[in-house]
């Protein structure tokens, strides 16, 4: 029997609710090995990761390592879009295969990598993902733009607080007390590690349930969430939840918080509110 392999990918939730679950993949192309002599050697699954790079995936790097291994002879998958959704490693995943003799068979979309027509319908399936990939990305930049401007939110889950419908935030009056205790002890002794070490004495965990660190107060100090701003795609909006702490408060933490770092990448990150902004 042939040596295959099965690769798994979904991006997100949606796509599994909507039929693309690793799990109604993997039956699929299971069914298919059954039915023309494939043995399944290895299974290959990322979850939640895109398409539109290979390094950010470590089960298809790991594919490609075993590849290099000769572990396997055919790549099965149930759409050339689960492989990738960029043209630049359409090419370099074809001529990886094809130096290495092994074959790529999608189930819905019936092509030959042996043939010179094969390699091209390939390409071409390629750069329809990568637009298909692209033109999405668009769509939910302009979608969550014109959110953040009439005042919704931009984010599922902030310290402080909890969610009001599809659009809207609640503050949470106990987590709301430890923003406004990170707020006064940093302004109090103007160090991050002596606020993080403050709040563990205390109990005090971030949303997850996890201990603060220096650089997870740093970024509680500079979300202006809390002063009743969105920020989305490096812009400011306000937004219809209510503030917990003041803009002269969140400012002057900007100030201070600039002061003790160098480097001009950093002291961007501190950004004040304007009046322009309001």
């Amino acid at each position: 029997m042939k040596r295959a392999v099965i690769y798994l990918r979904v991006s997100t939730d949606r796509q599994a609710r909507e039929g693309y679950s690793l799990a109604a993949q993997r039956k699929m192309l299971d069914e298919y090995a059954v039915a023309h002599d494939y043995e399944i050697v290895h299974v290959y699954e990322d979850a939640g990761k895109s398409g539109k790079d290979i390094l950010h995936r470590p089960e298809m790097v790991q594919l490609l390592a075993d590849a290099r291994a000769g572990k396997f002879d055919t790549v099965l998958v149930v759409w050339f879009s689960r492989l990738t959704r960029n043209v630049g490693d359409t090419y370099a995943l074809m001529q990886i295969f094809d130096r290495l003799g092994i074959d790529f068979i999608s189930l819905t979309e019936p092509f030959d990598t042996t043939t010179a027509i094969g390699r091209f319908s390939v390409c071409v399936l390629g750069a329809v993902a990568q637009y298909e990939r692209e033109l999405t990305g668009e769509r939910v930049l302009a979608c969550m733009t014109e959110r953040a401007r009439q005042g919704k939110r931009t984010c599922n889950d902030v310290l402080g607080y909890d969610l009001s419908g599809p659009d809207n935030l609640v503050i949470n009056p106990r987590e709301a007390k430890i923003v406004r205790y990170i707020d006064g002890t940093y302004l109090r002794y103007r160090n991050l590690s002596f606020v993080a070490e403050a709040c563990r004495k205390k109990g005090y965990v971030g949303k997850r349930g996890r201990p603060f660190t220096p650089e997870g107060i740093r970024k509680i100090l500079t979300r202006p969430i809390y002063c009743g701003y969105n920020s989305y795609n490096g812009q400011l909006y306000k937004g219809s939840h209510p503030p917990i702490r003041t803009v002269s408060t969140h400012n002057k933490i900007q100030r201070l918080l600039s002061e003790n770092v160098a480097g001009r990448k950093l002291q961007s990150s501190y950004r004040l509110i304007s009046k322009d902004n309001a």
